[in-house]
């Protein structure tokens, strides 16, 4: 037993690291991405691609992290349809109403948020670290 929890430690520590390492590589490079954000965001981020890229590659992270909690630990599929409907309410403010709604644009980002927390909330219920 004492071997377990002394591995457990070493594991909490080596995260404990990288988290301060990522840390202060994000505070040194805040100054330089601040500065240079207004010429990134004048033509980089406008970019249609850019948008369709970002809310794939979210749908699919979100979905597969909620796919996989609900298959390991909960088995609460609903957060799925509800991450399903909250892109599509985000690819059609885009796409379909040309950004007009408000209502449809903020509306697709809280249904996301939303599945993944009551998915995080399920995780730390079943899933004891």
């Amino acid at each position: 037993m004492p071997n377990k929890i002394s591995h457990s430690i070493k594991i909490k520590h080596s995260h404990g690291a990288w988290l301060s390492i990522i840390c202060g590589i994000h505070c040194l490079l805040m100054p330089f991405v601040v500065t240079l954000l207004p010429l990134a965001g004048s033509s980089f981020f406008i970019n249609p691609m850019f948008e369709i890229t970002l809310v794939v590659l979210s749908a699919m992270v979100s979905g597969l992290i909620v796919f996989r909690d609900a298959k390991k630990y909960h088995g609460n599929y609903k957060l799925l349809l509800l991450i399903v409907a909250g892109f599509a309410l985000i690819l059609s403010s885009h796409f379909v109403f040309d950004r007009q709604s408000i209502i449809i644009s903020l509306m697709g980002p809280v249904m996301v948020l939303t599945a993944l927390y009551f998915n995080w909330q399920l995780h730390k219920k079943y899933h004891v670290h």
